[in-house]
């Protein structure tokens, strides 16, 4: 009777556990997010047509013999204080000039890319400089990085959620010319720069189709295989030994030939990208959808509702 009883007992604590692990479970399943968060509007960066003031400096920090760089609940001393108007409390943005800004396609000057770094927060005022601790860093902080008030950086409302539209204006057209931290490929929730700006009637939130050309140029790169097939003598009596110099057979016509002749082909539309923030002659934007993976260069379309649309869910 006694191992009989300490049986049951083993057996019931064994079923608690398993009951206490299956109702944690799920409760440690819901606090893991679904899908990672998306980046914030201010770690994007933009391309502005004007340089931002160099006036307000990161010019030390603590531990500055031991470290060049800072980040996240660092402090820093900065070279403005009390005589130039620096208050304690004050949030200021982080950022970083990093140069003249080209479109790689059309050689035209788009302005100046600017790196968003984090942000930070006064914490001391004296009469020459101040001290701040940074509250988030979205990359390094180094000395002579660059503050701007804090609303200044910050992108106009976006209606990202709304429904794509399923037509096509030839109002706004442009390039993707650029992909944060410089990758040649993109794709679904990464952040691009694309060369269409207020100036060309471009607003946050607006929906633009990614596209591109089909051909021997599109994407970056090309591959060329004619001289696996193409013919290389035309005295033989048939067709199926005509091959190139590592192939002994060729299609009838070669790939030059065929591209010469051949009518313009439909594009190829491979996603949708959402404009987060609008300067006069560039944008941030969103990949909000991509079916393969987004190149530099590939050509944008802003999109426009259907006539009797609106309002529509």
């Amino acid at each position: 009777m006694r191992l009989t009883g300490r049986f049951f007992s083993v057996a019931m604590a064994i079923a608690a556990c398993i009951l206490s692990f299956a109702s944690a479970g799920p409760a440690r399943a819901q606090d893991r997010p679904a899908i990672a968060p998306p980046a914030s509007f201010h770690c994007t960066g933009y391309i502005s047509e004007d340089l931002p003031s160099i006036k307000l400096q990161v010019v030390g920090g603590d531990r500055e013999n031991m470290r060049l760089s800072y980040a996240e609940r660092d402090v820093v001393f900065l070279n403005k204080g009390l005589e130039a108007g620096m208050k304690e409390g004050a949030v200021y943005s982080i950022v970083r000039p990093m140069g003249e800004m080209i479109q790689p396609f059309t050689k035209k000057k788009l302005g100046y890319y600017v790196k968003e770094v984090g942000t930070l927060k006064v914490t001391a005022v004296q009469g020459a400089a101040s001290t701040a601790v940074i509250t988030e860093s979205c990359d390094t902080v180094w000395m002579s990085d660059v503050l701007i008030p804090a609303g200044e950086t910050q992108p106009a409302g976006s209606n990202e959620g709304k429904a794509a539209a399923a037509v096509t204006s030839d109002a706004i057209k442009g390039q993707i010319v650029m992909a944060r931290a410089y990758h040649d490929y993109a794709a679904t929730n990464d952040i691009v720069y694309v060369d269409v700006g207020s100036k060309q009637g471009a607003q946050p939130g607006d929906s633009f189709i990614i596209w591109r050309s089909v051909g021997p140029t599109e994407g970056l790169v090309h591959s060329r295989d004619d001289k696996i097939y193409v013919k290389r003598d035309r005295d033989f009596s048939s067709d199926r030994y005509r091959g190139g110099d590592f192939a002994m057979s060729a299609p009838r016509q070669s790939h030059d030939e065929v591209l010469l002749t051949r009518p313009t082909m439909p594009r190829r539309e491979i996603g949708k990208l959402v404009l987060l923030r609008v300067d006069g002659t560039a944008s941030v934007a969103r990949i909000v959808s991509s079916r393969e993976e987004v190149n530099i260069g590939d050509h944008i379309e802003r999109s426009v509702p259907e006539p009797g649309s609106a309002g529509k869910d």
